[in-house]
This record gives C-alpha cells, structure tokens and sequence, in this order.
C-alpha cells in the first residue's frame, strides 16, 4: 500500500512538473539568500525599496491571504463541484492547523520586525493603512494561505501552464508581508512549505474519493438531483 502510494504521488508530481519545479526554484532561491544574507540585510533589501504605487498595490494584494479568501474559493468550489469545495475545505483547515499551531504555540511570541528592530537603527516602513502587529511572526499565515490557493488551484485546472501566474501572485502576496513590515523571508518561505505541502496531500487524498454526492454541486443549472 505504501509502495501504491508513493506511485500516485510520483504520478501527481509528473503530471503538474511545472508548478512543483518553479516552486522549487522559489524555494532554493530562498535558502541561499538566508545562508548568504543576515536576517536583517534580507529584511531592509525587500521593505526599503517604496514608491506610493506599491504601496496601494501591496496594501490590496496582501488580503489574497486573508482567510476570508479562501472561504470565498471554498464557497466557489461549491457551486463547481463539491470534491473541489471538499479539497479546499481541508486544504484550508489542515494548513491553518499546522501554521496557527506553530505561530501559537511552538514559536508563540516570536517577534514581527517592528518589534525585533525596536530600539535599533534599523527603519521598519509599513503601509499608512496597515494594521501593525508585533509579535506571532513564525510562520507567515498569509504565505500558507496564499500558497495553499496557488498550488491547489494549479492542481486542479486542466492548463497547467497557469501554474506560473499562481505562483507569481502568490509570491508577489508573500513578498508583500515582507514590504508592509509585517514578516521576514523565513516566516514567508515555512509559510509557502506548509500551504504547498497541505494542499498537495489534501488533493492527492481527497480527489481519488468515491461518492456521487462529490460529483454535485449548488449549481441549479448542473443537473442535480
């Protein structure tokens, strides 16, 4: 069984090559910088470069990893097909689980950077709107959220090529984090792991299911009944 497993995973990471190797990429990028750069080196590289364009831009992109965008893929799904609403359900519990059990307990108190920088002189810039928190900083729930979204989207649609656009909204909503002062790269690149790995084993789980209940959907015009 374990072997049949890990076939259908193999299987499953052939057929969407493009996103997982991008990501990839994304990832190995992440560890050099971290291994090359300080901390806070990454940190003033990525939030001191501004302008009032990427400050709106950011501001509105950064609520991609709101949970309330995934309840609203969620309730999207529904009226597709229900399997779809039931892998994102549990992509979304499972990777909010793991992200707010690490934030919360594991690293509980970890601080954001206007805290970590307090009383250096490092200058923190944050957005005028933005809602500034000081601790919980590890890991980014945006990133989970956002990376979650991508991935399973880029599982489930047929033009796998659009894999590339989900990856570089979910990158440009993780490096909003990072640009409004709210996270470091670390916290961004854990978040995107958990996101990517949770929706790729709710996907590979809960797609497979048999039940023609999954094959229905809200959608008056699909024929349920």
């Amino acid at each position: 069984m374990n072997i049949l497993h890990f076939c259908g995973m193999q299987q499953l990471i052939r057929r969407n090559w493009l996103f997982y190797t991008l990501y990839a990429l994304l990832l190995f990028w992440a560890f050099v910088c971290q291994l090359k750069y300080s901390k806070t080196e990454l940190f003033e590289f990525f939030n001191a470069n501004r302008s009032l364009m990427a400050n709106t831009f950011y501001y509105y992109l950064t609520a991609l990893g709101d949970g309330w965008s995934f309840i609203m893929l969620i309730l999207l799904f529904a009226f597709i097909k229900y399997r779809y609403a039931l892998a994102g359900a549990a992509t979304y519990a499972l990777s909010s689980l793991i992200a707010q059990g690490l934030k919360r307990l594991i690293f509980a108190g970890e601080p954001r950077p206007l805290e970590y920088f307090k009383n250096t002189s490092v200058k923190v810039y944050t957005a005028p709107e933005n809602e500034l928190l000081l601790f919980n900083s590890f890991p980014s729930g945006h990133a989970t959220t956002v990376f979650a979204i991508a991935c399973l989207l880029s599982l489930l649609v047929t033009n796998k090529k659009t894999a590339v656009l989900f990856l570089i909204i979910a990158v440009l909503t993780g490096f909003s984090r990072i640009y409004l002062g709210q996270h470091f790269l670390a916290d961004i690149t854990t978040g995107s792991f958990i996101g990517v790995i949770s929706a790729t084993f709710c996907y590979y789980w809960i797609m497979p299911l048999k039940s023609t209940l999954l094959e229905k959907s809200l959608n008056p015009n699909s024929g349920n009944r």
